[in-house]
């Protein structure tokens, strides 16, 4: 008896209280700590191989867990302590135990990779506000409400849950079972509540409407969709059916054991069809358009909001009331003032491409005249095999003839030491290697540029001279090795410095007065504002996406590991036959596309910011709009084969040098 008693009042009592954690000693860094040293790699290392920060807790409480779902790494539990590797620039920790809830400490800095931290922790008791309940049903299964809030079904006829103390609105509801509702009073010594539910007895219902998908609402109670088959009480009530675009069904329903009902519906939507050019497209209430005109479309009874847009015209803006039932047509042509164009070529058999700003193309083969040429801006392309491409822009003007002779210049559009890659759609992205290259995801890029060799010591003095500031930076000298031990920055400013040589618009506007924003690595001492210009015609470095795919091979490209082998010897200098140095360039076997030491030598700056990848198909990505490393690609002589494969990727922060680094130009086609 005194066991029982005792148990009694521990059930009353103890469970008012319940325990948290609090911080006794919050954390600090001790640089003398060997922690990280003792760890394996696997403890040590976070996903993308870089050296995580230790942090050691310790605390007399056993069973902890130490959660922070972005940068943990892992979690060894020792004897009143525990320790847990975490990511390079974590901030928080949350410890987790059951009866304790859960407890996020904010550190109120970055941890560093490579550092031993520490912090201590303890338990402490709280006075709960609520006080425990048992309830007992027959059946059980029910589910138990707390006004008006369910607590969840009793289970082997029993609940147990807290609740305030005071009266209290209960509701037992079972299927096939009465409802109970009363209040109870809550309160110490009165916490166990017993219910017996008295089986109710209901007709079968089975309600049908045409078309079906009807809402359902009998005495003011949803009970789904057409077609409907429940149990309902036996009765006359209000029955209910409403479905968007139909007419509301509102009577009376009389049901008795079996009840079946079959509604039919009127469709009160209106028809409308819009005519107009086959080039125009019509926006009905702001939606995503209609090309050539709307035919038969159904609307709800409104007023409807018509736009007709068509490139060179004027736009066309009606607003029509539509009825119910109405079937309405109307014609809207907008406007359109239009020239010709005549163009003559040599040689005879160029091809010829007219594109207008409103997205009109013309093409021949040889001269041609166009006629009912819209007004505006166009782009006159003529190409021939064994000639330089020749471009212009002129403005086409109302009722006026425009006039264009072209005689093409024997040679190549691809500069000297680059390779044309024509654009296309590709699989980016890797299932089978690290966590960075996932997912796989589609990519579309446009016709660009890459140097055929990753830029040499020789074209790096060529532009950036000799002096003691700007001479060769390289660990490994020769005028044909890649040049390496430069920073980001340093290619940036190579790129405009040689675009500006040549005679071309430097890609790049470099503020060195400011601090960019969207750079949030504190290791990054210079932090220029670098902002870039797809469409000049200079030097630049590759995007992310167009460096892999020319390393895939562009179009043509075969599905390879490496950039153009599955064979790497073939194709790369890296650790295992480097004799750990750079080589000269272009003496490894190149890709489908001609391109060299995309897999080796040295890794390659691309513009990105890193960031992860998305799983949604995008067209010239330029990476994340900010973030602390930029991208390099391609692996390198110290690394083993694993790091050259084309997916890998790999990032640092901009002003980083070192001997395995360096970089390739890129320019966009024009």
């Amino acid at each position: 008896m005194k066991y029982l008693i005792t148990l009694i009042l521990f059930f009353n009592l103890s469970m008012l209280f319940s325990s948290e954690f609090i911080i006794t000693k919050k954390i600090k860094e001790n640089p003398a700590h060997l922690g990280l040293q003792l760890l394996d790699d696997d403890h040590k290392y976070d996903n993308n191989h870089k050296i995580g920060a230790l942090l050691i807790v310790r605390c007399g409480v056993k069973n902890i867990r130490f959660v922070n779902s972005i940068s943990k790494i892992a979690q060894i539990d020792k004897q009143g302590e525990y320790w847990i590797t975490l990511k390079r620039g974590a901030r928080y920790i949350v410890l987790k135990k059951d009866g304790f809830g859960s407890f996020k400490e904010q550190f109120g800095m970055k941890l560093k990779g490579g550092s031993v931290y520490e912090m201590s922790a303890d338990e402490k008791f709280k006075q709960a506000t609520q006080i425990p309940v048992m309830i007992t049903t027959d059946p059980s299964g029910a589910e138990v409400s707390i006004n008006n809030a369910s607590k969840g079904r009793t289970s082997g006829g029993k609940l147990s849950f807290t609740t305030k103390e005071g009266k209290q609105n209960i509701k037992i509801e079972f299927d096939g079972f009465e409802t109970i509702e009363e209040t109870i009073n809550v309160r110490i010594g009165e916490q166990s509540f017993d219910y017996k539910l008295v089986e109710a007895m209901d007709a079968t219902i089975s309600i049908k409407s045409n078309p079906s998908g009807a809402d359902v609402w009998i005495k003011g109670i949803k009970l789904g969709k057409t077609p409907l088959n429940a149990f309902f009480p036996e009765g006359t009530y209000s029955i209910k059916l409403e479905k968007e675009n139909y007419e509301t069904i509102n009577e009376q329903i009389t049901i008795t054991d079996p009840t079946n009902k079959t509604y039919s519906l009127t469709d009160i939507r209106a028809t409308l069809t819009v005519k107009t050019h086959k080039n125009a497209t019509v926006y009905i209430n702001n939606d995503s358009g209609h090309k050539g005109g709307v035919k038969n479309m159904k609307l709800s009874p409104q007023l409807v909001n018509i736009i007709v847009e068509m490139p060179k015209a004027e736009t066309i803006k009606k607003s029509v009331l539509l009825d119910k039932k109405a079937n309405v047509t109307k014609e809207y042509y907008p406007e359109v003032q239009t020239g010709i164009v005549m163009v003559n070529v040599i040689p005879v058999n160029a091809e010829v491409l007219l594109s207008g700003d409103g997205g009109e193309h013309y093409n021949s083969i040889g001269k041609a005249t166009f006629i009912d040429v819209p007004v505006g801006t166009y782009e006159l392309i003529v190409k021939a095999d064994g000639h330089k491409t020749h471009k212009e822009s002129f403005k086409v003007n109302t009722d006026k003839t425009t006039r264009k002779q072209v005689l093409l210049e024997e040679g190549s559009d691809v500069p000297e030491g680059f390779v044309f890659v024509e654009g296309g759609t590709f699989q980016m992205g890797s299932n089978n290697g690290y966590s960075p290259e996932k997912p796989v995801h589609t990519v579309t890029v446009s016709d660009f540029y890459i140097g055929k060799y990753e830029v040499t010591q020789k074209e790096w003095k060529d532009i950036m001279g000799t002096s003691a500031s700007l001479s060769n930076p390289s660990y490994y000298k020769r005028d044909n090795r890649p040049v390496e031990s430069i920073s980001w920055y340093d290619a940036v400013k190579y790129c405009n410095l040689r675009s500006e040589k040549e005679g071309l618009t430097p890609c790049y506007d470099i503020d060195k007065t400011r601090k960019d924003s969207n750079n949030k690595d504190k290791d990054d001492d210079k932090k220029w504002v670098v902002k870039c210009d797809f469409s000049a015609n200079g030097y630049r470095l590759p995007t992310e996406a167009e460096w892999e795919y020319a390393a895939r091979g562009g179009s043509s490209g075969s599905p390879t590991k490496y950039a153009g082998s599955n064979n790497i010897n073939e194709v790369a200098w890296y650790d295992s036959n480097s004799g750990r140095k750079t080589h000269a360039v272009g003496t490894k076997k190149p890709n489908e596309l001609g391109i060299y030491d995309m897999s080796g030598n040295v890794w390659e700056w691309c513009w990105d910011w890193y960031g992860t990848y998305s799983s949604s198909s995008q067209r010239n990505p330029h990476g994340a709009n900010r973030g602390s490393d930029r991208e390099y690609r391609g692996g390198s002589w110290d690394l083993n084969a694993n790091y050259c494969r084309v997916a890998n990727r790999d990032c640092y922060y901009p002003s980083y040098r070192s001997n395995y680094l360096g970089f390739r130009l890129a320019c966009s086609s024009k």
